[in-house]
């Protein structure tokens, strides 16, 4: 009898974002036939559920690596690579897998058996853009890089901007798109809002919902240039934006101050609360554990993104029965909503793409400036979801055909197959 192999995935923690989720998934679902170790160097707390075997490496020193010296930093990367490397001799792996840029240089550099592949879950060009640090490293993170075996990413721009970005072959990359659990998100969408006058708001009033951080990669100061001249035109629709701000006190206070300068009333819930009146233009409902409730019960979902990964939130709006528009940015958007569009051709009008509408995407995150043509087809292709019935439920019957791409068992699939692959 043929024993079973045996996987790492090696992640910061196991809690938290996406990566955090496909992690907890993989181990799940892939557990039958692979002994799954799981291993973190976060410190202990909450995690998502998981299978398998979850370790986690202590580290000495702050967890925080602004509060350690260069010589403290050193010895948690010592620490955690010799850890590391005994886990891999202890479990004798056959596959390394680990998520996020900083798990990756640990995996690269790290010795022990197993083969050793990395999953890139966004655009390496846009952090070199955004950071000096990552920048001057681009010559040792090219050459680690170019040691894994694959490299995974969930979508095919993010493929195509690396082998650019780090001179990579284009046979280290693989693409495995995320997934979407419809049975997990039915349930959730069905649930009732319980604030009473939020259940009115969306009842009551064709509501724009933006789901996301508020941070600059997001583009959320362009949704106000829209919701301004949506307001100048007459329209009614609200603007909902769900998403944590705790991180982003500066680009909250501008967006706050750019809606007043639009004549936007607005209510800022970022830090908590509940709307007391449903007379505002714009409500910011800060973090919300159920999104799918909000989704479900919105005209549109609209994702103004000035760069992304791939964003599951576009499907997530599909199953709860809305259409989407968004930016055509990098880069996972084009490859769901206009598969069939050349993918490093951008849209500067608005597109209908073959499961959402397209719109050409802002670029500026310095003066978050948004020129006039671009505002322009925004509010084209949102008029098109408020008006255009017979555009809007052709996108909720098209839904179906684009969701069952990214079925749950057709990726699972693919990363057994992998595994199988190269173990």
């Amino acid at each position: 009898m043929e024993h079973k192999k045996n996987i790492i995935l090696f992640i910061f923690r196991l809690f938290g974002g996406g990566a955090e989720r496909m992690v907890s998934n993989l181990s799940l679902e892939l557990s039958d036939e692979f002994n799954i170790t799981i291993v973190t160097y976060d410190k202990p707390g909450k995690t998502y559920a998981f299978g398998g075997e979850h370790r986690v490496i202590t580290l000495p020193y702050a967890d925080d690596p602004h509060n350690n010296t260069v010589i403290q930093r050193a010895r948690r990367l010592l620490v955690l690579s010799r850890e590391l490397r005994r886990i891999k001799k202890e479990k004798n792996a056959s596959v390394v897998v680990s998520f996020a840029e900083q798990a990756n240089i640990i995996n690269l550099i790290t010795g022990g058996p197993g083969q050793k592949m990395i999953s890139v879950r966004t655009l390496l060009s846009k952090e070199l853009e955004h950071s000096p640090k990552v920048k001057k490293l681009l010559p040792v993170i090219r050459r680690l890089y170019n040691r894994a075996r694959t490299i995974i990413v969930p979508a095919s721009m993010i493929g195509i901007d690396m082998e650019q970005a780090l001179q990579l072959s284009h046979s280290k990359i693989k693409v495995l798109y995320n997934f979407i659990e419809p049975s997990r998100i039915d349930p959730l969408a069905a649930e009732p809002l319980t604030d009473t006058l939020v259940a009115r708001l969306f009842a009551e009033h064709p509501v724009l919902l933006n789901v996301g951080r508020i941070s600059k990669e997001k583009g959320q100061w362009l949704l106000l240039h829209l919701m301004h001249r949506l307001k100048q035109q007459g329209e009614k629709a609200k603007l909902v934006i769900i998403g944590t701000a705790r991180s982003e006190g500066a680009l909250i206070e501008h967006l706050l101050q750019l809606a007043r300068a639009f004549n936007l009333s607005v209510f800022d819930g970022t830090e908590g609360g509940a709307p007391d009146s449903l007379q505002y233009d714009v409500f910011f409902l800060g973090f919300q554990k159920n999104p799918y409730q909000f989704m479900h019960r919105s005209r549109a979902v609209l994702l103004p993104s000035v760069f992304e990964g791939f964003p599951n939130t576009l499907l997530e709006a599909m199953q709860c029965g809305v259409p989407v528009m968004a930016a055509d940015c990098l880069s996972g958007i084009k490859e769901i909503l206009a598969p069939e569009a050349p993918l490093e051709q951008f849209t500067s009008v608005l597109q209908y793409g073959k499961y959402g509408l397209l719109a050409p995407a802002v670029t500026d995150t310095t003066t978050f400036m948004v020129p006039d043509q671009v505002a322009g087809e925004w509010v084209r292709g949102v008029q098109v979801l408020l008006h255009d019935d017979k555009q809007y439920t052709q996108y909720i019957t098209m839904a179906p055909e684009c969701i069952a791409r990214f079925d749950k068992k057709l990726i699972l699939s693919q990363w057994k197959a992998l595994f199988r692959q190269q173990a």
